[in-house]
């Protein structure tokens, strides 16, 4: 189905556009129709027309200012531009926005649905491309958790040599030549931990994790946060790899330019 907008101020035009249209490509077509610019830039904004198909000379705002105001909001629409009068005054501008062909009136109707027929054209192949790239990053979204996971746990178990940890940070496009790795474990707070200086306060938790409760139980809460947090990782650190759960744990390398970590305390 393609949206297309028909924008000609004579009744005459639009009805004809509109018959042609409709024999030529029957029910493929959604189409509207407007009279003025003002009122072809107010309709676009709500349908978002595939294809606009645009007299130059229309009432208060002309074709090309109409056209320049809609791809701004709608960058993707194509735009076929009608005119009676000598296109060379508004040609460049009119290229400058993108038009895709020039019809003169009177409008034949060979041309005219050829024209159609190589813009619907060219949105399908847009359509196919855009698929295309949806599913290679669906792909891509699923294949790099588990890139990510044999990086990090290669590095935890150390059995892996240099050249295949090269490899996963080819594919996982990480240029820095060191970084570190770090365990994010969550759990309960087990009893004997409490702040003595605040009863009612959990002391600061540190070391492996293995002190935290209910790791079971924590780990099949975690896995409803796992997304979130390795999104709030990745924006820490763009390159940062995260391993799968383990438990109530979640091995994670940050990249890091430098052998050596160096903390800011924010003091001079």
């Amino acid at each position: 189905m393609y949206r297309v907008l028909l924008a000609d101020d004579e009744g005459i035009a639009i009805d004809s556009l509109t018959y042609i249209m409709d024999k030529e490509f029957h029910d493929r077509c959604e189409v509207r129709s407007a009279r003025s610019g003002r009122a072809v830039i107010e309709m676009a904004e709500t349908f978002r027309p595939d294809i606009a198909v645009m007299d130059i000379r229309m009432p208060g705002i002309d074709g090309i200012e109409a056209i320049r105001e809609i791809r701004k909001f709608s960058p993707a629409t194509v735009f076929i531009v009608l005119t009676a009068y000598d296109k060379f005054s508004f040609a460049k501008d009119a290229l400058d926005l993108g038009v895709m062909s020039f019809l003169t009136k009177p409008l034949d109707r060979k041309v005219f649905v050829d024209t159609m027929t190589r813009a619907m054209a060219g949105i399908d192949r847009t359509r196919e491309q855009r698929s295309r790239e949806l599913s290679n990053r669906e792909k891509l979204d699923a294949v790099v958790p588990m890139i990510e996971s044999g990086l990090v746990y290669s590095l935890l178990l150390l059995d892996t040599s240099p050249d295949v940890t090269a490899n996963y940070c080819n594919l996982l496009e990480i240029p820095e030549s060191y970084g570190f790795v770090a365990l994010l474990a969550c759990g309960d707070v087990a009893s004997g931990h409490e702040n003595p200086e605040q009863p009612n306060a959990s002391a600061p938790l540190t070391g492996s994790g293995d002190h935290l409760g209910n790791p079971i139980g924590t780990g099949i809460r975690l896995q409803k946060y796992y997304a979130k947090i390795r999104e709030i990782l990745k924006e820490y650190s763009a390159h940062a790899v995260i391993g799968q759960i383990m438990m109530n744990k979640i091995p994670v390398f940050i990249p890091y330019e430098s052998a050596k970590w160096t903390i800011s305390t924010g003091y001079g």
